[in-house]
């Protein structure tokens, strides 16, 4: 995403969310970036503010490259939210199921920063696909990831098995 970011038009605000190991790394990066005008770090939010922190953005990426995001719950936060999701395709990941792309996010086939940098520019530039894309967010959450249609279907599958 750091990288992305050096291609993204000059008012993008990127907002980084999480802690962990690399946030030393994270925030030197930026610095050595030049880039703390246009990306904020900001550590762990807490549970109850992160409904605020979806409907206050525009669109949500999830910049994450290893097979090890599995599903990405937090797409599905930020898809009940209508908030456009930008991804890259993680082969053998439920990465690029739960988000359709042009639909309701976007899918960068190849894990390379300057085509994320390409799809981010063009939904930041495009405010009827934004649009579109959000619209079609909350139709998918609604049909497929509603917190109790989920239980009721995992209860329905262990039934069968």
């Amino acid at each position: 995403m750091i990288d992305a970011a050096k291609d993204l038009k000059d008012d993008t605000l990127i907002l980084l969310a999480g802690t962990g190991e690399l946030y030393s790394d994270l925030e030197s990066q930026i610095i050595n970036a030049n880039l703390q005008n246009k990306i904020r770090l900001l550590g762990k939010i807490p549970f109850n503010q992160l409904k605020s922190y979806f409907k206050l953005a525009d669109i949500f990426c999830l910049p994450s490259v290893h097979k090890s995001e599995a599903f990405g719950v937090v797409l599905i936060e930020a898809m009940s939210l209508g908030c456009p999701q930008v991804v890259f395709n993680i082969k053998g990941s439920g990465v690029p199921w739960v988000v359709e792309n042009n639909k309701t996010g976007l899918v960068v086939e190849s894990i390379n920063s300057k085509l994320l940098a390409k799809k981010l520019n063009l939904l930041i530039s495009d405010d009827y696909l934004l649009e579109e894309l959000s619209s079609q967010s909350i139709k998918r959450y609604n049909v497929l990831f509603k917190k109790q249609d989920m239980i009721s279907k995992t209860i329905e599958l262990y039934h069968k098995i």
